[in-house]
């Protein structure tokens, strides 16, 4: 059978209609970490999920709104991604004006 006519023959076929033995215990027995049979693989999933943390979060709708919104209208797009940067940009915005008024704080401090 040529490759291409498997692939239409899967199309058809429905998830339902798939039946998948459970694995033997030679199998079980048989199975390596993935670090072990692909380490390129491995290796490129752990550096993309680097530095961040899978949660779950409860938005208001209209935050959700907002920022899908704005992937829509730029053609496509994260939204998860955007109310990341949005984050991070308020952490940075907040720490930039602790900074200044520490500044203040310390002149208005040295005049007195």
């Amino acid at each position: 059978m040529r490759r291409d006519s498997i692939g239409k023959n899967m199309r058809s076929t429905k998830d339902k209609d798939i039946e998948i033995p459970p694995l033997t215990d030679a199998q079980l027995q048989a199975m390596q970490p993935l670090s072990k049979v692909h380490p390129q693989t491995a290796q490129k999933l752990r550096a993309s999920q680097a530095g961040k943390t899978k949660i779950t979060i409860r938005l208001d709708n209209a935050v959700l709104d907002y920022f899908r919104g704005i992937v829509d209208a730029a053609g496509g797009g994260n939204y998860q991604t955007l109310i990341n940067e949005a984050l991070v940009d308020h952490i940075k915005q907040k720490s930039v004006l602790d900074a200044v008024r520490q500044v203040v704080r310390e002149e208005l401090h040295e005049r007195t």
